[in-house]
């Protein structure tokens, strides 16, 4: 799974149910990974940057890695955005902190259960 640094509260949350965590500052830097390892899914910030995540996602899609489920989370969620993140072909879109469990439930789902337990 791959995630852009604003992340780091939900990657150790992942890490507590016992999901692996590749981290990429860029999304250069995701794409230089994504030519080592494959991973189950791909979750993004919308507001990173270098390139935009709308960019890269849509670029995603448009190649080899069209596959790979892209999940984008956003602190400042509205209609316009969700719609621009599903149209540059995002899987799903989540409203953090208020979607937190369906963010969880959803990996769950695409990228598998290796120990799913609330830690909370």
């Amino acid at each position: 799974m791959h995630q852009f640094p604003k992340l780091n509260p939900i990657q150790s949350d992942l890490e507590t149910r016992g999901y692996s965590i590749l981290r990429a500052s860029n999304g250069l830097k995701l794409i230089s990974h994504l030519e080592v390892e494959r991973p189950d899914l791909i979750i993004m910030d919308t507001r990173s940057s270098w390139p935009n995540s709308f960019s890269l996602c849509r670029a995603l899609r448009n190649g080899k890695y069209k596959t790979i489920p892209i999940f984008f989370l956003s602190n400042a969620a509205t209609k316009e955005e969700s719609k621009k993140s599903y149209s540059c072909g995002c899987t799903q879109y989540f409203s953090i902190p208020s979607q937190l469990d369906s963010l969880y439930n959803k990996v769950r789902e695409f990228a598998g259960c290796p120990r799913f337990e609330d830690p909370r």
